[in-house]
């Protein structure tokens, strides 16, 4: 495995492992399991883009990958908790409205400073969404004492956030 293909490794573990054991957990009512597994996510999501940057090993596949593996462990969040009767569908469609304001622009618009400014705001409803649905799992399994693990949960997915938008950059 060549140094381009790292990041996209640690994506790939992001994605299938991480979104489906938090669908799983979700679904059995695990509900602090559903949570390590998000921040688990996070922390992957983190690492990834900041490999991809120090590595200098941005690739055309990795700003495909990273938004995909992304969304599947979006995905995994949104659909345990609705499916846990966490949430109604209400919730799904603010979710999906906001998603398609956000993503298309970033597929659709060609100028670079423009482009940036979608992705960074992808970028934020992304981290909103992944640290809200983790706080929603660690409050069903530890109520109200759970609001100390979101104070560092919230850099923690800014950070994510912003490597991600560094992995993007693909000379």
């Amino acid at each position: 495995m060549n140094k381009y293909w790292i990041p996209n490794a640690v994506s790939v573990s992001r994605a299938f492992p991480c979104g489906l054991l938090v669908l799983l957990f979700a679904l059995e009512r695990h509900w602090l399991a559903a949570g390590i597994v998000s921040v688990i996510g996070i922390g992957t999501d983190t690492l990834d883009g900041l490999l991809a940057v120090h590595l200098n090993a941005r690739t055309k596949a990795g700003t495909i990958i990273d938004p995909i593996c992304d969304f599947i462990l979006t995905l995994g969040q949104i659909a345990g908790a609705f499916y846990s009767a966490l949430i109604g569908w209400k919730m799904i469609w603010i979710l999906v409205v906001l998603f398609l304001i956000t993503w298309p622009p970033v597929v659709l618009v060609k100028n670079e400073l423009a482009n940036k400014f979608f992705l960074a705001c992808n970028r934020g409803y992304y981290a909103a969404v992944v640290v809200g649905f983790t706080g929603l799992y660690f409050y069903e399994a530890m109520g109200v004492n759970s609001v100390w693990l979101l104070i560092p949960a919230i850099p923690f997915a800014y950070t994510s956030a912003r490597s991600s938008i560094g992995r993007h950059k693909v000379s």
